[in-house]
């Protein structure tokens, strides 16, 4: 995998676990060093968590979303194999994209921001376009990607 998370490289503190329930099976068993926080924007707070797949090196990827009024969980998992391009689409509680470090948002359409470096999130769902335009890292030259609102 050419594109790195650099939340990663640092070690882990006690705010990057999520204190609640978490409802994916590949969570459960997760150890507390794969996950990282990412930030709150408006009442919601974001994490991305590495998983192990099935005993190899090889390594899924998490988007969590923690409503922090109701402490409700949402979650989306990708194995390693589904992770091209890096880009993890939550709806819930709000519709939020997970995306890669240094990617290129030159500029969102109304109704969409870039809350954090990794999350970009869709602020006025009742306006805001179906997709936005952003250029991902690739080993070569940035890939054009379009984020698909559902």
């Amino acid at each position: 995998m050419t594109t790195e998370y650099r939340a990663f490289a640092n070690s882990p503190n006690n705010n990057d676990i999520p204190d609640v329930e978490l409802n994916e099976p590949v969570l459960e068993d997760n150890e507390d060093h794969y996950f990282r926080y990412l930030g709150l924007r408006d009442a919601t707070k974001f994490y991305m968590a590495r998983t192990d797949h099935e005993d190899t090196v090889t390594q899924g990827l998490c988007f969590i979303a923690v409503e922090t009024e109701t402490n409700d969980a949402t979650s989306t998992c990708r194995g390693p194999e589904d992770l091209d391009p890096m880009v993890i689409h939550l709806e819930t509680p709000v519709e939020a994209f997970l995306i890669p470090d240094d990617t290129h948002v030159e500029e969102l359409p109304e109704g969409w921001s870039h809350a954090r470096r990794n999350v970009i999130v869709v602020t006025e769902p009742d306006t805001a376009p179906d997709e936005a335009e952003v250029l991902l890292p690739s080993s070569g030259m940035p890939t054009e990607y379009t984020l698909q609102r559902n």
